[in-house]
């Protein structure tokens, strides 16, 4: 479909609208302006006004980085190139732009593509009996219906929305609701965590979903999987860890050479393309550790659940099988799909003596004196 479109726009030569571009395509115009923006976002094709081109050869994509004391630049090919002071007013925090290099080697921008920032936490601050909103981005400005400041009072955290249509100097923020207070508990970490696009907010479709994914593995499940429930494998992730999505065990073989075995949770056995838990899965790329919070890229129940390899329980898997030589060369190595049985959930600490231990480089007894000060129990090994 994008081969048609790129067509499109090139035998139009600028004079295609969108408008124009929906009676020849046959799919949705929501659909469509996705596609279009993706292919925007690819450097493919240029928007000007309510026109499409091809992108020009003499222009360059990227997107605006605010450093600590406010200086606006742009990576590009690994190089940081500043913008030029004209345009400084007019872009804020991750926009993405076209630009061209001037003499003085900075980035005239030439347009605005896309405005993404989305969501912002904000708190308002009373001072001397008049309230503002000040925005976690504090070199970002916005316009706001001041009327929301009624119904909210100092010390007030709020999120509001940057309209991605709008790409004024100063673009519009419609405001999202209070996501609590400046002395709640975790609120440090919920506001940073909205700010880069992390939430524990799940709607009612995705929590239905939930209702139907296994909290077990089944027999069926395993058909066609290779079997190494019987093996003392293991897990090293912290003691307060909850999802474990990899494990671990290892032989040495004849010759020198060992055999390692890295178990990675199957995931994708369970969450299917086209499921709300996989649109929002690929919508947050990954999970979000702060100081005291985990923001999950799937619900905890499945994290830390069906797709965590928790000891004592089957787990399906994929697993690599390296043979490593003494030298720490790869000589050999496969890759299955399997289902495991965890043994043991290891600091990371005790993995390595034990791996010490099996090699004869340290001494047991000195080993569970150590251990005896951790208030760590023998039979661990």
């Amino acid at each position: 479909m994008e081969e048609k479109i790129l067509n499109i726009i090139k035998n139009q030569n600028g004079k295609l609208t969108f408008k124009t571009l929906t009676r020849l395509i046959n799919i949705g115009s929501n659909e469509l302006k996705e596609m279009l923006l993706k292919m925007k976002l690819d450097g493919k094709i240029l928007q000007n006004g309510n026109k499409y081109y091809l992108f020009p050869e003499n222009l360059f994509l990227g997107s605006i980085t605010i450093s600590s004391t406010g200086k606006k630049y742009i990576f590009y090919n690994g190089e940081k190139i500043t913008v030029a002071d004209k345009f400084f007013n007019e872009l804020i925090l991750n926009d993405v732009v076209t630009f061209k290099i001037n003499d003085c080697n900075e980035a005239d921008i030439t347009s605005i593509v896309h405005r993404p920032l989305g969501k912002m936490t904000c708190e308002i601050k009373e001072v001397d009996g008049k309230k503002t909103i000040v925005p976690f981005y504090s070199d970002i400005s916005f316009k706001f219906d001041e009327n929301i400041l009624e119904n909210l009072f100092d010390g007030d955290i709020i999120t509001v929305n940057i309209n991605p249509n709008s790409i004024d100097e100063v673009p519009k923020a419609d405001y999202l609701g209070k996501i609590g207070r400046r002395d709640d508990p975790l609120i440090d970490d919920i506001a940073i965590a909205l700010n880069y696009g992390f939430d524990n907010n799940y709607d009612e479709e995705y929590l239905k979903e939930l209702d139907y994914y296994p909290k077990y593995v089944t027999e069926d499940d395993t058909k066609g999987r290779v079997d190494f429930r019987n093996q003392k494998s293991f897990t090293i992730d912290g003691l307060d860890t909850k999802d474990m999505d990899d494990g671990v065990y290892g032989e040495m073989l004849d010759g020198n050479i060992i055999r390692l075995y890295v178990h990675i949770d199957d995931v994708p056995y369970f969450v299917k393309p086209g499921s709300k838990v996989f649109e929002r899965a690929c919508e947050k790329t990954t999970s979000l550790y702060m100081n005291n919070s985990v923001f999950h890229m799937l619900h905890h129940v499945i994290s830390n659940g069906i797709c965590s390899l928790n000891p004592y329980v089957d787990r399906l898997t994929k697993t690599v099988i390296m043979d490593i030589d003494k030298d720490g060369n790869i000589i050999n190595y496969n890759i299955v799909n399997s289902v495991i049985n965890s043994k043991k959930m290891l600091i990371k600490f005790l993995c390595i003596i034990k791996w010490y231990l099996d090699m004869k480089i340290l001494k047991k007894n000195y080993i569970f004196y150590m251990m005896q000060q951790l208030d760590l129990k023998k039979d661990m090994f």
